[in-house]
């Protein structure tokens, strides 16, 4: 049976409709992931699979493509950097990348995915393919955050992923919560997160519930220079802004208690109303 659905869709001289047919395609992923008809291994079989599965195939355009199906066949398999792949072209998708279901089932397989490589970290001849899968993960967390469909911004709050990665790092680790075991994943995820206000928070709350001492203080510092660094970069963040602001409040000051101690009320001037913020002046 296998075979008479190798050949019905074969991507070069099988059947178009077969091949766009999402039950044939989906069934023809479970045999060849080795579901079906019984569990099994077949590297043969399970290239068909990435060849529909992955975008680097050139053959994936020709199928009929249920990407939820196949992440989760992906993960069933544990083939991560595939599932990986996978999240990410979901999150291009305005289909699925607007549906709260969907991105439910998406950020529960980012959390096994970034679970697991923290097992895979904590073993020192597979540290760097651990560290590598997780720069993915947080990847993919911040693109979430910054989608352009704001039901996939709403589905995650990076800080408490971070903050739950860090919890269970310290239990796999074996870390007391502030020793370099513990730093070694802290000062990864600094060093790859694009957001440094989504650090900042998970690490205020982990300084909150563990005992941390002057090892995090530099780790701080750091991310709100980075912090400012990067508003700068966006234009979130102006000198004269920042200036102006300073002056409002001196004005306030200034106006609302002046020198004689004695409270005043607004003449409705100049200064009184760019104290405010409520001057508007015509270009």
């Amino acid at each position: 049976y296998y075979l008479y659905l190798s050949h019905l869709l074969n991507a070069f001289d099988g059947h178009e409709a077969a091949r766009h047919d999402a039950e044939l395609v989906k069934e023809y992923c479970e045999w060849s992931v080795g579901i079906l008809p019984r569990p099994s291994k077949n590297p043969e079989r399970l290239k068909n699979f990435y060849n529909i599965a992955s975008r680097s195939s050139i053959q994936h355009r020709r199928y009929r493509r249920d990407l939820m199906m196949l992440l989760d066949l992906s993960m069933i398999i544990d083939k991560d950097d595939l599932a990986l792949e996978l999240v990410d072209e979901i999150l291009d998708s305005e289909k699925i990348a607007s549906n709260k279901d969907s991105l439910y089932r998406v950020v529960c397989h980012l959390r096994k995915i970034g679970s697991d490589s923290l097992v895979t970290i904590s073993d020192s001849s597979k540290e760097a393919m651990g560290f590598r899968v997780l720069k993915q993960v947080l990847k993919l967390f911040g693109k979430m955050t910054a989608s352009a469909f704001r039901v996939c911004r709403r589905s995650i709050v990076v800080a408490d992923e971070l903050y739950t990665l860090f919890q269970k790092w310290k239990i796999q680790s074996g870390s007391n919560g502030d020793d370099s075991r513990m730093y070694l994943l802290i000062d990864f995820i600094i060093n790859e997160s694009s957001a440094p206000e989504n650090v900042l928070r998970a690490l205020v709350h982990w300084s909150s519930s563990n005992d941390c001492g002057d090892l995090l203080i530099p780790r701080l510092k750091s991310l709100l220079r980075r912090g400012v660094h990067y508003a700068a970069l966006k234009g979130e963040l102006s000198g004269t802004l920042l200036r102006l602001k300073h002056a409002r409040t001196t004005f306030t000051e200034l106006v609302l208690k002046p020198s004689d101690g004695k409270e005043s009320k607004s003449a409705g001037g100049i200064w009184d109303r760019m104290a405010t913020g409520d001057l508007s002046i015509d270009k």
